[in-house]
């Protein structure tokens, strides 16, 4: 299964000059829990905002650059072939895990979203697709850090 794993703000901002909008240690945890042991899928800015490639994950980076070199990660230059290398490589979901055109070009094949939604709205120059149509919503849990507010989401395609 093709599962989405995002944070968004209510006006569907997931980063600004190549980071989050937030410092939410809770939402780092849940990300963690959800992905670790996966093969995960990124584009190369969201690759290239990380330290290093995520530990206990399959990292595969989606770019362009055909010379691009990804230390400890996986490099494709198409959705496809990233998502046929996950494949292989396991049985378990394939979690997308940004940036916004990796989400885009895959909502019409993921199955569920995992998404942190952040009640508020704030500045962003990359922002999470619209997916409310195509999805409902199957489980909510609430939470707050940092003064934000904000809720744990799992969506199910209709």
């Amino acid at each position: 299964m093709i599962v989405h794993v995002a944070a968004l703000s209510e006006n569907r901002a997931i980063g600004i000059d190549g980071d989050l909008p937030w410092k939410i240690s809770a939402d780092l945890k849940h990300f963690k829990s959800l992905t670790v042991n996966k093969c995960i899928i990124m584009g190369r800015k969201t690759f290239e905002s990380l330290p290093s490639a995520l530990p206990k994950r399959t990292n595969v980076v989606i770019t362009r650059d055909t010379n691009y070199q990804a230390p400890g990660a996986h490099v494709f230059t198409s959705i496809e072939q990233a998502i046929d290398f996950c494949q292989n490589e396991s049985s378990d979901d394939i979690m997308i895990v940004g940036g916004a055109e990796i989400y885009k070009q895959t909502l019409d094949r993921a199955a569920r979203l995992y998404l942190t939604i952040i009640h508020t709205n704030v500045k962003g120059d990359a922002f999470y697709p619209e997916f409310e149509n195509q999805f409902t919503l199957v489980d909510k849990k609430d939470a707050e850090e940092n003064g934000f507010h904000f809720s744990f989401c799992t969506f199910d395609r209709k």
